[in-house]
């Protein structure tokens, strides 16, 4: 072989192990802002490899801030950096032939508190046993959720809140529940919170008999509401022998009253119950009942039709289909005695032969 061609093998031979000789990656970590060198700060070193195989290095710093890896290969890597009291921080960094120094500055988390008190609206009065919750919505979607009870002051407190967007809640007996928001920063985070009594009061009245002065016992009488985010409350009483019924503690709001009652038609009227005593009377429409008889004949001649069936068939409230059956007798005659009807009969009758 030529010297100058063994001279050429020789210089690539080592290109290729300079490119693939391993090095140190090593720097140190300090605290953003300041000369505070970070010890006990986690370094990650993580490379995805061929055929995605991942390699993962960890060191922690010394007491100068100081981390090292050692024979680390050529290629691109993520180097995470963590400790207690900064953000977490990630850089980038492409391994070659020469040692790569990587120095990292962390940013102090920035932490506050966040006091104040509960009172209620419009007067002195602070809420004691008030159930205070602070919450966040973190770094990719992570809760925060922090949790205090007012003491006899109606006061609250929360210590080493970390920096951000956060949502207060407040909630009592015999309040309604209140949220708001806010920011906090390195600055003391105070937020009073005024909590707006709930409204409560009696609804009662008398059921009678429209048209008479029969009050009417035994009557169902259903109080309904629709509250916050649609749940529905429902209050039923039996009214007395005096026709009375009564609802006590019921919370102000837009209510529907339904009375029902044995021979009567149903009935539903609207309240709005405020601070004030709620007095509904309400009357009942009797059911009005009659009998619908009558003969069947040949047409033309006076032969009565015995086993002719009759159909009653009537709509009722609502589109409810009432239907009654009857097959004439000897003497052509059929009867619907005693039925229920409002306000008088309405339908039709069908004959079959």
């Amino acid at each position: 072989m030529k010297p100058s061609l063994m001279l050429g093998c020789f210089f690539a031979l080592a290109g290729i192990q300079a490119a693939n000789a391993a090095v140190i990656v090593s720097g140190t970590v300090d605290s953003a802002g300041s000369a505070t060198l970070v010890s006990g700060a986690i370094v990650t070193l993580r490379s995805a490899g061929a055929g995605g195989a991942v390699t993962t290095l960890r060191d922690t710093t010394k007491a100068d801030g100081a981390y090292s890896f050692a024979s680390v290969d050529s290629g691109a890597y993520t180097i995470g950096v963590s400790a207690t009291g900064y953000t977490t921080k990630t850089v980038n960094d492409t391994v070659k032939a020469a040692p790569s120094v990587v120095n990292v500055s962390l940013v102090a988390i920035v932490t506050s508190t966040v006091s104040g008190t509960v009172d209620s609206a419009g007067s002195a009065t602070l809420v004691s046993g008030a159930i205070v919750t602070l919450r966040s919505a973190g770094f990719g979607g992570a809760v925060t959720t922090l949790r205090d009870t007012t003491k006899a002051d109606g006061a609250y407190s929360f210590a080493g809140v970390v920096a951000g967007a956060y949502t207060i809640g407040v909630s009592a007996t015999g309040y309604t529940t209140k949220t708001v928001n806010d920011t906090v920063t390195a600055t003391p985070s105070v937020v009073n919170v005024s909590l707006v009594a709930i409204v409560t009061s009696t609804v009662s009245g008398k059921v009678d008999s429209a048209g008479s002065a029969t009050l009417v016992s035994g009557a169902i009488v259903t109080l309904r509401s629709a509250g916050f985010g649609g749940a529905v409350t429902t209050l039923r009483d039996t009214t007395k022998a005096d026709g009375a019924y009564s609802f006590a503690g019921v919370v102000a709001g837009a209510y529907t009253i339904g009375v029902s009652a044995t021979g009567y038609t149903t009935k539903t009227v609207n309240d709005t119950v405020t601070a004030a005593p709620s007095v509904v009377n309400v009357s009942l429409v009797a059911i009005v009942t009659s009998t619908v008889s009558g003969k069947v004949d040949s047409a033309g001649s006076a032969t009565l039709v015995s086993g002719a069936i009759v159909t009653l068939r009537s709509s009722g409230i609502g589109g409810a289909v009432t239907t009654l059956r009857d097959t004439t007798k000897t003497d052509g005659t059929y009867s619907g005695s005693s039925r229920k009807y409002v306000g008088g009969l309405k339908g039709s009758v069908s004959l079959q032969a």
